[in-house]
């Protein structure tokens, strides 16, 4: 009679563990799509606020520091200048004055400062990451045309798809906007 109740048991244990595994992974697997989604939330958003402050002295060091009072100074000053004041790499400091051009040269500036903070410049490592993070299309597909200049102010804006990494059937894809307000150094 023993030997048929702990074989009973063993059952029931057995039964349990058919209802409950399958939705214990699938809470494990919710959880872990969840961080992954804010991950790349806290990525993007780290980008952008990097990159404003970034952006944000750019007409610093073309404006206040910039050399044009000596008119015939030649290559070796405006060498000097770049070397001094910028990190001579457009991902990360430019002496352009794309903030008061028309908005694609902002919009590519931005975009090259943007993808500078995110992977150091490389858009194949950029695109890489971003698909890991569940952003729909890639860097091409993040909007940036919200981003503007109004006196001092910068204001960046970008807007994105994110899919839930495990996105079934296309059900869980999210609009994602987010927007950096900085001041501009060295513009009145």
């Amino acid at each position: 009679m023993k030997g048929k109740h702990i074989d009973a048991e063993k059952g029931v244990v057995s039964l349990e563990a058919c209802v409950l595994v399958p939705f214990f992974i699938f809470l494990m697997l919710f959880l872990y799509g969840i961080i992954i989604m804010f991950m790349g939330q806290q990525m993007m958003s780290h980008s952008l606020i990097q990159s404003a402050e970034s952006l944000s002295l750019d007409p610093y060091s073309t404006e206040r520091l910039s050399l044009d009072v000596i008119d015939n100074a030649g290559d070796l000053f405006q060498s000097l200048y770049a070397n001094l004041f910028t990190s001579g790499d457009n991902n990360f400091s430019s002496t352009d004055k794309w903030y008061s051009g028309g908005s694609a040269g902002m919009e590519d500036t931005i975009k090259d400062r943007f993808i500078g903070f995110l992977t150091g410049g490389d858009d194949t490592k950029a695109e890489s990451l971003l698909n890991q993070v569940g952003v729909k299309g890639g860097i091409e597909a993040i909007d940036f045309s919200g981003c503007t200049v109004e006196g001092n102010v910068l204001t960046l804006t970008i807007n994105y798809k994110q899919d839930f990494i495990f996105n079934f059937q296309g059900l869980a894809s999210f609009d994602r906007s987010m927007s950096v307000k900085v001041n501009m150094w060295g513009l009145n």
